[in-house]
């Protein structure tokens, strides 16, 4: 039976459309409205048949409530971009209708208000972070246009299963595969995991990638996780410091940066393996060397492949660097590729002054930093598992600790240790957060190489006793450390100032280790530098013949246990023996 006409209102600001004299639009939205089909025919002056058809034909009642009032407010929104002239009234109206478009669109696409801050600057749904095919291109042009041959290789060779890289230090592996990653994943929407000792470590990959995007095509990535947009789908990069609980819940293709310095590799590694079990999924394993007694050693020399298998089935693989300079396959089913400085060199790298850091570093330091040799640390004063009880993941264990702001401890107190190289321009600056409660533990929350005359180290140094509450600052003031101790002590009048003799060498070292010892000590995982600085003082026999004292081999240079020598002038600020804070700290002799 037909509905029955009866007397009807019709709105004289009908919504309208850019097909505002199409009948079959108008009774779309006087239906959404809620008029009746008879209403609506009487209203159109059109047959009650023909509404009834454009109903069935056009789905009316398959549309959501919110696709209905979408689909109302571009008409009326419509009406008012053509209207001439317009009023305050209209403009104020058309901008508030295309903030509700907006708001119902997001509706219709599932996209929700992120809770985590790190979203809203370029989450998975956001609106930025949309690379062009135009600008992928660009991308990758200034990708290729900027590799050594070494890292030519690396590409070759970018989806062998397991790559492990053996490397000096600043060859620009860190740089190369961040870049990488960015590269193969616009090519094959692989996600990308770059696990690091720290959170802090791993966001230098990030750095990378979002400079090189950034300098090729002008777009600026924003969000951790970072989600890059392209018409061929979406890809994520995530960057995690290796106590993140939720790691294994990922999957894609891996980089670990600095494997030989990771506290609990196996653990690791096991959780990385899952990671990236499918097939499809690559693991990236990359690092300069530490000592002979980190877990990921027997790894590198493929003798962890041998445990637990028969005989028969063992491998023997050589690692020396003429076997694995060029790169190979080896037989444990991983590509192995040994780089020092100078093979870097002669494959293109021209960043170095070989001779220059020659002079600058002792054999044994140049050995180890930049020739690929692992440390043997049965001689070091210093155990390389005993440091690596310091390491922790500062962005997650330090709550307190805000290391972008002006003043990232507030009030809370530190030390500042100096040690200045003895023959040439140059210190080591370390900043450790002190104990809050007796027996607490100190925090190494800065450090700083300087290089330059001693005025010019006093100037960059000043800011450090403005951005913190400086409680205790110590400086050895031994050959060319008067002039710098001159000059901070007028920035800090409490300033104490040592010289080196065996006493006082020994009762640095004697701190230091009661304070390690205990566990009372903390740096972020990412402090390789400062590692070694420990690692390369010895205990070694005076001239005379007839003592012990510590040596570490320094020459002209910076030599790098600069750093461990300013950590202990810092932490001299508690008396040896003594943990009860405040009154364990030595008195302040002033100059």
């Amino acid at each position: 039976m037909p509905e029955q006409a009866t007397e009807k209102y019709i709105p004289a600001d009908l919504p309208v459309s850019d097909h505002s004299d199409n009948p079959r639009i108008r009774a779309k939205h006087l239906f959404y409205c809620g008029h009746r089909l008879v209403d609506i025919a009487e209203m159109l002056g059109v047959k009650f048949a023909q509404v009834k058809y454009w109903k069935s034909a056009d789905h009316w009642e398959s549309f959501a409530g919110y696709e209905r009032v979408i689909s109302a407010l571009d008409a009326r929104l419509c009406l008012l971009i053509i209207k001439d002239p317009k009023s305050a009234h209209d403009f104020k109206e058309i901008d508030n209708l295309s903030r509700q478009l907006e708001r119902f669109e997001k509706l219709r696409l599932g996209i929700k208000k992120p809770k985590n801050p790190d979203e809203r600057r370029g989450g998975l749904n956001s609106s930025h972070n949309y690379l062009s095919p135009e600008n992928i291109e660009k991308i990758k042009a200034a990708f290729h246009d900027n590799l050594f041959k070494y890292q030519d290789t690396w590409w070759e060779v970018r989806r062998m299963r397991n790559r492990l890289i053996l490397k000096s230090r600043q060859i620009g592996a860190t740089y190369y595969f961040a870049r990488e990653a960015l590269v193969d994943a616009l090519d094959r929407l692989h996600p990308k995991i770059f696990l690091s000792a720290s959170k802090a470590q791993a966001w230098q990959f990030r750095a990378y990638i979002v400079d090189l995007v950034y300098e090729a095509c002008g777009v600026e990535l924003r969000g951790d996780p970072l989600t890059i947009r392209t018409d061929d789908g979406d890809v994520t990069f995530r960057f995690l410091g290796t106590n993140s609980k939720t790691a294994q819940s990922y999957h894609g293709d891996i980089f670990i940066d600095e494997i030989f310095w990771i506290a609990r590799f196996e653990e690791l590694k096991k959780v990385a393996s899952g990671m990236a079990s499918h097939k499809q999924w690559s693991r990236t394993y990359i690092s300069t060397p530490s000592a002979v007694t980190h877990e990921a050693y027997p790894f590198w020399t493929g003798e962890q492949f041998n445990d637990g298998r028969p005989k028969a089935e063992h491998v023997e693989i050589d690692v020396s660097e003429n076997n694995l300079k060029t790169g190979k396959l080896c037989d444990d089913g991983i590509w192995r590729h040994f780089v020092t400085v100078e093979e870097a060199q002669r494959q293109g790298c021209d960043l170095f002054d070989i001779e220059q850091l020659k002079r600058e570093y002792s054999p044994d330091e140049y050995a180890q930093l930049f020739m690929c040799e692992f440390v043997d640390d049965s001689e070091a004063v210093f155990k390389f598992s005993d440091l690596q009880r310091c390491l922790v993941d500062s962005w997650e264990v330090w709550g307190d600790f805000r290391p972008f702001a002006k003043r990232p401890l507030g009030n809370d107190a530190v030390a500042i240790g100096i040690d200045p190289a003895k023959s040439r321009d140059g210190c080591a600056v370390i900043v450790i957060a002190l104990p809050r409660v007796a027996g607490g533990k100190f925090r190494i929350v800065e450090r700083l190489l300087l290089q330059g005359s001693s005025a010019e180290q006093a100037t960059q140094i000043k800011p450090l006793f403005e951005k913190y509450e400086v409680e205790y600052a110590e400086i050895d003031e031994s050959g060319l450390g008067i002039a710098l101790a001159e000059r901070v002590a007028k920035i800090y009048p409490g300033l104490r100032r040592v010289s080196y003799d065996l006493g006082v060498k020994n009762n640095l070292i004697a701190k230091a280790l009661e304070i390690i010892d205990a566990g009372r000590l903390e740096i972020d995982a990412g402090a390789r530098d400062w590692m070694a600085a420990f690692l390369a003082i010895k205990k070694v026999l005076t001239d005379s013949g007839r003592q012990m004292t510590y040596k570490s081999e320094r020459r002209e240079g910076i030599g790098h246990a600069d750093m461990a020598w300013a950590t202990m002038h810092a932490l001299a600020c508690e008396r040896l023996g003594e943990t009860s804070g405040n009154s364990g700290r030595m008195t302040v002799k002033t100059y």
